[in-house]
């Protein structure tokens, strides 16, 4: 049996976890999918949030699959389909995930098995399009390149002249492109797959290269076990924005509990979301950017330090 692989992409806080949430929901895929959940950090977020649909969920942390965790990227998907033999399989790539590089290892690994990619969907948010465009374009340039359908999410948020725009400008980066341009609100499923993809490895290999240009994000996580006051919290989500403090947060997502129970965690480039949160886990949050100051996001949020084991005839300190 051939194993139908979907990759879901999309810059850090595009939506992706709620389109593929979508999807599940109008019946895209089999009975029985897998999902791939790969976090940029040692503690999985989204991960926790995908189980509570219901369907089996592989977390890959601690990085990108596109680099270091190339290998066990690889080994992951031919281990799942010899255990379960699933029909859909459903990837979903850290942010700072490039499409390119994360196809060509599907399609030059050696699998022992059959594993097709039929879909590569690149989820951009509407809002943040000049602001991806600017600051990581070698991410979002990448991504919107490599897919056969890019979906916009966030477009209530956009005026008609803007989105119209934003359309023109992913066409001009990828002229072949399926653009789905509508609300969430509606349904997503026949707009996504109403064709078959045609997906030719030149097609998947021919991205623009600016890695010279631009640097490799960092990632900060961290259990965070104390209950907050609501003001409080806000207040120190707030500073993310502040580079001189924090350096430049891009993403920032978790769990935290506050006195009004445990709730969830959304920042994305200056915007806030909060809402209250179900999940039966221990308090964490994950920081992503460039350049992040982390000593000082772990005052900022006031994670407790810990004395190391001397090394070389001197103490160090060291945040965890």
């Amino acid at each position: 049996m051939n194993t139908r692989i979907h990759i879901i992409s999309g810059f850090l806080g595009a939506g992706k976890t709620t389109f593929i949430k979508k999807l599940l929901s109008e019946d895209a895929f089999s009975n029985t999918p897998v999902l791939i959940e790969n976090d940029y950090g040692s503690l999985g977020i989204d991960g926790d949030l995908m189980k509570q649909t219901g369907i089996m969920v592989a977390e890959l942390n601690s990085g990108c699959i596109c680099c270091t965790l190339e290998g066990s990227f690889t080994q992951a998907l031919e281990q799942i389909y010899i255990q379960y033999e699933p029909e859909d399989i459903i990837i979903e790539p850290s942010g700072v995930g490039k499409l390119s590089e994360i196809c060509r290892m599907v399609q030059q690994a050696d699998f022992k098995c059959p594993l097709n990619i039929v879909k590569c969907v690149t989820v951009v948010d509407a809002k943040k399009f000049d602001y991806n465009a600017k600051y990581v374009s070698e991410y979002f340039y990448d991504q919107i390149s490599s897919a056969d359908t890019v979906v916009l999410s966030k477009v209530e948020k956009v005026n008609s002249d803007k989105l119209c725009e934003i359309c023109e400008k992913i066409a001009e980066i990828n002229p072949d492109a399926v653009i789905v341009n509508k609300s969430w609100k509606e349904p997503l499923k026949d707009s996504v797959y109403f064709t078959s993809p045609s997906l030719s490895p030149s097609k998947l290999f021919d991205v623009i290269d600016t890695s010279a240009a631009e640097s490799r994000m960092d990632s900060i996580s961290f259990q965070v076990e104390q209950t907050y006051k609501e003001d409080e919290f806000i207040d120190m989500l707030n500073q993310l924005a502040n580079e001189e403090i924090c350096g430049k947060v891009f993403r920032a997502k978790g769990v935290i509990r506050t006195e009004k129970g445990l709730e969830q965690i959304d920042y994305v480039s200056g915007d806030i979301q909060i809402v209250k949160s179900n999940l039966d886990v221990t308090g964490k949050l994950l920081v992503i950017g460039k350049e992040l100051k982390k000593e000082n996001l772990y005052k900022v949020f006031r994670i407790p330090v810990r004395w190391m084991a001397p090394k070389i005839g001197k103490r160090r300190k060291k945040y965890v």
